[in-house]
Protein backbone atom coordinates (compact mmCIF):
# COMPACT_ATOMS: atom_id res chain seq x y z
CA UNK A 1 0.00 0.00 0.00
CA UNK A 2 2.10 2.51 -1.05
CA UNK A 3 0.27 5.78 -2.16
CA UNK A 4 0.17 8.55 0.60
CA UNK A 5 -2.84 10.70 -1.35
CA UNK A 6 -5.67 8.12 -0.96
CA UNK A 7 -8.69 9.65 0.88
CA UNK A 8 -10.42 7.14 3.19
CA UNK A 9 -13.48 6.14 0.30
CA UNK A 10 -10.60 5.56 -2.24
CA UNK A 11 -10.22 1.74 -3.31
CA UNK A 12 -6.58 0.69 -3.38
CA UNK A 13 -5.74 -0.97 -6.04
CA UNK A 14 -2.04 -1.38 -5.69
CA UNK A 15 -1.85 -3.74 -2.65
CA UNK A 16 1.68 -5.79 -2.14
CA UNK A 17 1.50 -9.14 -2.43
CA UNK A 18 2.38 -9.81 1.07
CA UNK A 19 -0.05 -7.59 2.34
CA UNK A 20 -2.62 -9.45 0.59
CA UNK A 21 -1.88 -12.19 2.64
CA UNK A 22 -3.75 -11.03 5.86
CA UNK A 23 -7.07 -12.74 6.07
CA UNK A 24 -8.76 -9.30 6.47
CA UNK A 25 -6.75 -7.67 3.63
CA UNK A 26 -8.78 -7.77 0.07
CA UNK A 27 -8.80 -6.39 -3.19
CA UNK A 28 -10.91 -3.69 -4.11
CA UNK A 29 -11.42 -2.38 -0.19
CA UNK A 30 -11.27 0.97 0.46
CA UNK A 31 -8.40 3.28 2.71
CA UNK A 32 -11.56 3.52 5.55
CA UNK A 33 -12.54 -0.48 5.38
CA UNK A 34 -8.68 -1.56 5.52
CA UNK A 35 -8.24 0.89 8.62
CA UNK A 36 -11.36 -1.24 10.26
CA UNK A 37 -10.68 -4.26 9.44
CA UNK A 38 -6.55 -3.63 10.47
CA UNK A 39 -8.45 -2.63 14.12
CA UNK A 40 -10.77 -5.34 14.73
CA UNK A 41 -8.02 -7.45 14.10
CA UNK A 42 -5.46 -6.55 16.74
CA UNK A 43 -8.45 -6.63 18.99
CA UNK A 44 -8.69 -10.27 17.81
CA UNK A 45 -5.02 -11.69 18.11
CA UNK A 46 -6.83 -14.42 20.36
CA UNK A 47 -9.47 -15.42 17.59
CA UNK A 48 -6.69 -15.31 14.94
CA UNK A 49 -4.50 -17.69 17.59
CA UNK A 50 -7.06 -19.86 17.91
CA UNK A 51 -8.46 -19.99 14.39
CA UNK A 52 -11.36 -18.81 14.90
CA UNK A 53 -10.88 -15.07 13.26
CA UNK A 54 -13.17 -14.05 10.49
CA UNK A 55 -12.58 -10.87 8.79
CA UNK A 56 -15.85 -8.37 9.03
CA UNK A 57 -16.23 -8.08 5.28
CA UNK A 58 -16.64 -11.85 5.38
CA UNK A 59 -19.42 -11.67 8.28
CA UNK A 60 -21.18 -8.96 6.12
CA UNK A 61 -21.33 -11.26 3.35
CA UNK A 62 -24.98 -13.13 2.20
Amino acid sequence: MANDSLGLDDVIDNWNPIMLEYPFVRKGMTLKEYLEEKEYYNQHRQDVKDGIYKPLWQQCKK
